[in-house]
């Protein structure tokens, strides 16, 4: 069990820093990488505009830049998903929850 969380959080850190290089801070701030599986990135979106930019980012090459700076996993396609991974208290700091 050790050696295949180890293995899958290696995954989704190289995948984390090549899609923090490759968005604009905005974008990154309303993403989150949610899962890496069979070759498929998924991704929660907070918002259908952000939704909507991903997907022609994607479409314009996100994916193949994604390849390059992962050479070693085999991506074949990224997911996105609108969704939440965080709460908002009162003063409308977001707050992780998993």
């Amino acid at each position: 069990m050790k050696r295949e969380v180890f293995k899958r959080q290696k995954k989704l850190t190289s995948l984390a820093h090549a899609w923090t290089h490759l968005l604009p801070d905005e974008l990154i701030e309303h993403s989150c990488l949610d899962g890496y599986r069979g070759g498929t990135l998924t991704v929660l979106v907070d918002g259908a505009g952000y939704l909507s930019e991903l997907d022609l980012m994607i479409r314009e090459g996100l994916l193949d830049q994604m390849r390059q700076l992962c050479p070693t996993l085999p991506l074949s396609a990224i997911k996105l998903k609108r969704g939440r991974w965080y709460h908002t208290d009162e003063e409308g700091h977001k707050i992780t929850a998993f």
